[in-house]
C-alpha cells in the first residue's frame, strides 16, 4: 500500500501504512512497539491534539528501520524509506 495520507501528521501516516501492511495490529501496537510508550499513547495523541514527544518519534524512526530490513518488496521498501526520511527530517 503506498502512502496516500501525505494530509495527516506523520505519526497517523506511519500508523496507516503500518497497519495496513500488517506490520501492526492495532493502536496499541503502534504505541507500543513502533513507539516505545503506554498502549494508550496513540489515542492520547488523537485526544489531545498533541505531537509525539522526540523520543517516541526517535522510537518510531528505529521501528521503521526495522521493518526496512525485513521487507524484501520494493514498493513497501519505498514507502518505508519515505516514512524513514520524513522521520528523519522531524528530528533533525
Amino acid at each position: 500500500m503506498l502512502i496516500k495520507s501525505d494530509h495527516l501528521p506523520l505519526f497517523e501516516q506511519a500508523f496507516e501504512f503500518l497497519r495496513a501492511n500488517c506490520y501492526l495490529n492495532d493502536a496499541a501496537d503502534f504505541s507500543r512497539d513502533a513507539m516505545g510508550r503506554s498502549r494508550t499513547y496513540l489515542s492520547m495523541l488523537r485526544y489531545n491534539g498533541h505531537e509525539p514527544s522526540p523520543q517516541a518519534y526517535d522510537n518510531l524512526l528505529g521501528y521503521l528501520q526495522t521493518c526496512l530490513t525485513e521487507t524484501s518488496d520494493a514498493d513497501l521498501s519505498g514507502c518505508l524509506e519515505t516514512l524513514i526520511a520524513k522521520a528523519q527530517k522531524v528530528l533533525s
